[in-house]
C-alpha cells in the first residue's frame, strides 16, 4: 500500500493488477513510517501477512485511514490467476520444485489463498476493497484500460504526479506447458476461487462453476448466496441434500428472508 496523509490519498494494492508500476509512481508521497512492503508478523491473527497486500479486514482496521481517497485496480482473474502462478512459481521454486496441476488443486483453496501469506498473489481481488457486501474503497480502475484508468485516478487526485505510468511485462498462460493451459480443472478451479470476482468486478465468466453432488460443494451452495446464483443457472433441487443439510438449508432461507 501507499498512503499519503499530506494528499489524504491511499493506493490498496491488489497484487497482479499494476500495482508494481503504480507504487513507482506513487512511493514518492508515502509518508507513513511504516513501509507496506515484505512480510511482517499480525499479533492479531498471530501469522505472517504479506505487507504489501494487505486485505480490506487488515487496512480497515485503521482508522486513520478512513477519511482518505481510497483506490486500486483489479484484472480479469483469468489473467490475473496465470500472472500470479508465475509470481508463486518464481518466488517458491525452491519450496515447489516440481509443481503439478494436482499439486495446485490441492494447494489452492478458499482458506490457503486468503489466509496463506505465500499465496496472497492469488487472493480474491475483492478482498481487497470489500468487507461482505461493502466496498471501502472510493474507486476502482480497470487493468485492461490501464492507460484510461490512470489519467481518471490522476485527475480524481488532483493531478498531484504528473507522470506516465510505467509498462509491466505480461505473464499470461503461453509461459507455461500446452497441456496446463488445456486443462479443465485449472479452468474450473479459477471460476470456483474468483467467482465473486467475476460478479462484482464484471468480468466475463467462462462455462460453469462445475458444483459437484458432493458434501463439500453442498454446504458451499447452502450458505454462498453469491455461489448459489451462480450455480450453472440450476436450481438447488438439482443437488441430492442430505436431510441435515436440507434442514441447513431451511434455516439459511428462513434466515435471510428475516433479513429482508
Amino acid at each position: 500500500m501507499i498512503v499519503s496523509f499530506k494528499h489524504r490519498f491511499m493506493f490498496v494494492h491488489n497484487p497482479k493488477a499494476g500495482g508494481t508500476s503504480v507504487r513507482q509512481i506513487l512511493g514518492q508521497f508515502h509518508d507513513m513510517d511504516i513501509q507496506f512492503w515484505h512480510q511482517g508478523w499480525s499479533i492479531e491473527e498471530q501469522r505472517v501477512v504479506d505487507m504489501a497486500h494487505l486485505t480490506a479486514d487488515q487496512w480497515a482496521a485503521t482508522p486513520e485511514f478512513e477519511p482518505l481517497f481510497k483506490f486500486g485496480f483489479v484484472r480479469n482473474p483469468y489473467s490475473r490467476f496465470w500472472s500470479s502462478l508465475n509470481e508463486f512459481m518464481r518466488r517458491h521454486s525452491d519450496s515447489f520444485p516440481r509443481l503439478t496441476v494436482d499439486d495446485l488443486m490441492l494447494m489452492l483453496t478458499p482458506a490457503s489463498i486468503r489466509h496463506d501469506w505465500r499465496f496472497v498473489h492469488f487472493c480474491p481481488q475483492h478482498a481487497f476493497f470489500y468487507i461482505g457486501n461493502q466496498c471501502l474503497v472510493d474507486w476502482i480502475g480497470v487493468q485492461e484500460v490501464m492507460d484510461d484508468s490512470w489519467a481518471k485516478i490522476t485527475a480524481l487526485t488532483g493531478s498531484i504526479w504528473d507522470a506516465t505510468l510505467p509498462k509491466e511485462r505480461e505473464s499470461g498462460p503461453d509461459r507455461f506447458p500446452k497441456m496446463w493451459r488445456e486443462d479443465k480443472r485449472l479452468h474450473f478451479l479459477i471460476n470456483r476461487l474468483y467467482h465473486r470476482d467475476f460478479l462484482l468486478f464484471r468480468y466475463f465468466m467462462h462455462d460453469h462453476l462445475n458444483i459437484q453432488n458432493t458434501h463439500a460443494d453442498r454446504i458451499e451452495v447452502i450458505h454462498d448466496p453469491m455461489l448459489a446464483s451462480r450455480f450453472h443457472g440450476q436450481e438447488t433441487g438439482a443437488l441430492d441434500f442430505t436431510h441435515g443439510e436440507k434442514k441447513s438449508l431451511e434455516q439459511v432461507r428462513a434466515m435471510r428472508k428475516g433479513v429482508k
